[in-house]
């Protein structure tokens, strides 16, 4: 241990008489250790870095041949460091903006139930500070919570959980008995449309048609139900429908030109190398690139939109095909 911190060479001799040579440096208060022969002729030992200089004048005017096989210790690898102090000072300036960035949050996922539109929620959570950029520790997430919960009536509860530099934000949607703060009172069931009754659940009220009754809009189904217990009433109804197609279709197809337009993102930043796009028609096809380790997702991200010049071509459409076309619209 301690010559590793002194620093030492590991050399090898060739030559005849080579022991008389280790013999001569010994004498002259040179420390030689861990010898190995490797071959008749030649040895292998290590020597102190501060007495390589006493071993060379020795050495002079010999007839042996000495070549260092390997630098160890300290000394060396501090000197290898500071040959390469750029890179390594680049190397520390990146595990500290690695460790500065993962401090801030860079993308929020929102899972929302049907009904609840998800881009105002993201604004409302943008305005509260939980957004791409933000400190982590700085979001109180009890006070985020409150803030959505009062803005939105149908919002029951916010989970938000950190993970890594993302957060993930589950909105839990209000039951449909839990919104009405009404009192409780009574209503009649009317026909909205006109139809055959095919199933009655009279949950409560009188009943007044039954299975198999035609029935007009407007018509009273059953009398003095609660709204705290509506029925339900499944009736057939009829609808008229019209539909037209063309019989020439104008289809875009790509004529293989194309140009890139590249937008660089840091957090909620944006960076655009714009081109100028000199295509009379043309459809755009985006894809975006970012970097993840784990939870970990680097800020910087890459989306490149790909503008393809396309021409319009007529294509004829036959009975058949016009025919599937608006059943399938119906």
């Amino acid at each position: 241990m301690l010559s590793y911190i002194r620093g030492y060479y590991t050399i090898i001799i060739e030559g005849i008489g080579i022991e008389q040579f280790l013999n001569h440096l010994k004498r002259n208060g040179i420390c030689v250790y861990n010898v190995k022969r490797i071959k008749n002729t030649s040895l292998e030992f290590k020597v102190d870095r501060r007495d390589l200089k006493g071993v060379k004048e020795l050495y002079r005017g010999s007839n042996f041949e000495i070549k260092i096989k390997q630098k160890t210790g300290i000394p060396f690898l501090a000197k290898r460091i500071y040959k390469y102090k750029a890179m390594w000072i680049c190397a520390i300036i990146s595990l500290a903006f690695l460790m500065g960035t993962s401090q801030f949050v860079t993308d929020v996922y929102i899972q929302t139930p049907e009904g609840i539109k998800k881009e105002e929620l993201r604004k409302e959570f943008s305005k509260a500070g939980v957004r791409p950029g933000v400190y982590k520790k700085s979001i109180d997430r009890k006070e985020v919570r409150d803030t959505i919960m009062s803005k939105f009536d149908d919002v029951a509860y916010v989970s938000i959980n950190v993970k890594g530099t993302n957060i993930f934000v589950t909105v839990t949607k209000k039951a449909e008995s839990l919104k009405s703060t009404d009192d409780s009172n009574y209503c009649n069931i009317i026909a909205l449309k006109n139809g055959i009754i095919e199933k009655v659940i009279p949950r409560s009220g009188r009943q007044i048609v039954q299975k198999g009754d035609i029935v007009q809009k407007g018509a009273v189904l059953l009398n003095g139900s609660n709204n705290r217990a509506i029925p339900e009433v499944w009736a057939s109804t009829f609808y008229e429908s019209k539909k037209s197609a063309n019989y020439i279709d104008i289809k875009k197809t790509k004529t293989g030109e194309k140009k890139k337009v590249r937008t660089y993102m840091f957090y909620d930043k944006k960076l655009t190398f714009r081109k100028k796009i000199k295509y009379r028609d043309y459809i755009v096809e985006n894809s975006e690139k970012k970097l993840s380790i784990g939870n970990y997702t680097f800020p910087l991200k890459i989306r490149t939109s790909v503008f393809y010049e396309t021409k319009a071509v007529k294509v004829k459409k036959t009975n058949k095909n016009l025919r599937k076309n608006c059943q399938k619209k119906l």
